[in-house]
């Protein structure tokens, strides 16, 4: 703890009254919550506790290595903002570090968003078997301009944090907050380092990422970098562009298999954006276009 506290770098910041009651999810290494303060404002507070560590010293190092990622994230617009850190004391009698996050209250989790009703209509179809008198198909509903709105804004904020060597890790709709207008955000930067160049990787002592959303080269060889997001970030994209993308697989290659099969829908429809998304999937992160590139192209919509 001393150590930590000699490190870190983010001002204290007063979470008085705070109790962790309402909780709105887990992210990287804690659970995050909801704080109302006296003066009526909002904050969000991610807890986490030493004691989920086989090494409280590596503990606080990945700490004082979040708050150094989240000071240079404060620079750029696009980023939910870091407030500051203080040490909560749980009646368990554990000692937590909070991170006091900015919250948006008119933005919501992205992942919970394509699978709300209000953008599924339910078709019922009467089919040709007599065995079966009727069956249910899915719709999914959001609008085009509100897709690629997201995406443009998923792509401004990718650039912003590439261009201060900045690699989320863990990009997949959970980890994204939208509202109604197509404004997105990245939240949860836990697994994110520091690398400079586009086409180098760093290796890693674990593996980063979400099954079904991470680069080959996470899955396989704890290998992260800027084009790793660059996979990331297609997977979400044609999730968000076709709905829900897989539902069973178990393995990075049945989770592909199911993320391919989505784009093949897209190609059909969208053939110039399904080709740049299947350019975002290459095995080969060398070969997958950059941050910039991507925005280049999606900016012609």
């Amino acid at each position: 703890m001393d150590f930590f506290k000699k490190e870190i770098k983010l001002k204290v910041k007063n979470i008085d009254g705070f109790y962790p009651t309402n909780k709105l999810g887990e992210g990287s290494g804690g659970a995050v919550y909801l704080h109302k303060d006296k003066e009526g404002g909002s904050s969000l507070i991610k807890m986490m506790e030493a004691t989920d560590w086989n090494d409280q010293e590596e503990f606080y190092k990945d700490i004082v290595w979040q708050s150094m990622i989240h000071e240079e994230l404060n620079k750029i617009p696009s980023s939910v903002k870091m407030l500051g850190y203080n040490i909560y004391n749980g009646d368990d009698g554990i000692q937590y570090v909070c991170f006091v996050m900015e919250y948006f209250s008119k933005h919501f989790d992205c992942w919970n968003y394509i699978g709300k009703d209000d953008l599924w209509s339910r078709n019922t179809v009467t089919p040709f078997s007599k065995k079966n008198n009727s069956k249910v198909t899915q719709y999914y509903t959001l609008e085009r301009d509100l897709k690629l709105k997201y995406i443009k804004s998923l792509i401004n904020c990718l650039e912003e944090q590439h261009k201060l060597d900045i690699v989320h890790g863990d990009i997949k709709s959970s980890n994204i907050i939208v509202d109604f207008t197509g404004d997105a955000k990245f939240i949860d930067y836990g697994a994110a380092i520091f690398i400079e160049d586009s086409r180098k990787y760093m290796e890693t002592d674990w593996t980063h990422g979400t099954m079904g959303y991470r680069a080959p080269e996470e899955d396989q060889n704890n290998l992260l970098g800027k084009c790793s997001d660059i996979y990331s970030l297609g997977v979400t994209i044609v999730e968000l562009w076709c709905g829900n993308v897989w539902y069973s697989g178990e393995d990075f290659k049945q989770c592909r298999n199911e993320v391919l099969k989505a784009l093949r829908t897209i190609e059909k429809q969208e053939p110039e954006i399904g080709k740049t998304l299947r350019k975002c999937l290459d095995m080969n992160g060398s070969k997958r276009p950059t941050i910039e590139k991507l925005k280049e192209f999606f900016n012609q919509f």
